[in-house]
């Protein structure tokens, strides 16, 4: 099963291509997230298909893709697409049919509501992969996130100091 592109929801990749991927997803947007579902295959006797999601298509309905709270169904929270007990727990994931951000789809933006866990089994339906940092984080936080400011100084020191440097090669040459 794992050795196969079978695993595979798009019958693009084996699982450890997908290992590789949500791994990267995790680091690029600071979580990902992964379905299980059932499609029938010739190939192997197992139907099992895992499929990694875009972390930005998780978000609160209506949100188009921004950080939102919003009030669900008898009450409960929607933090980032993620629905929230009364007391905490995950209850449910809130999936949009294509990228909030896309402006090439001309299909409108809808979401669907998908239980954490199954009604019947107790099973997770989906999984959040993501490191959690603090108590009651919600969402992950990308890898790089804490130094993006000190990249952003880092440019700017290196652009200032090479436009100097030219400046400086100009008024050598003119003297």
């Amino acid at each position: 099963w794992a050795e196969n592109t079978m695993c595979d929801s798009e019958r693009s990749k084996n699982f450890w291509e997908l290992q590789q991927l949500a791994f990267r997803s995790h680091l690029m947007s600071g979580d990902c997230f992964v379905i299980f579902g059932m499609k029938k295959n010739n190939r192997t006797p197992y139907e099992l298909v895992l499929r990694l999601l875009e972390a930005d298509r998780v978000s609160s309905p209506d949100s188009a893709g921004d950080s939102t709270v919003a009030e669900g169904q008898n009450g409960v929270r929607i933090v980032d697409g993620v629905e929230l007990a009364r007391d905490g727990e995950v209850m449910a994931y809130y999936i949009a049919n294509r990228h909030p951000l896309s402006e090439s789809s001309t299909e409108s933006l809808e979401w669907v509501r998908v239980a954490a866990y199954g009604k019947d089994t107790g099973l997770p339906n989906v999984l959040h992969i993501t490191t959690f940092e603090r108590p009651e984080q919600r969402r992950g936080i990308p890898f790089v996130a804490a130094q993006i400011e000190q990249i952003k100084q880092l440019d700017r020191y290196i652009t200032s100091e090479l436009a100097a440097n030219v400046v400086s090669s100009m008024l050598t040459a003119f003297i």
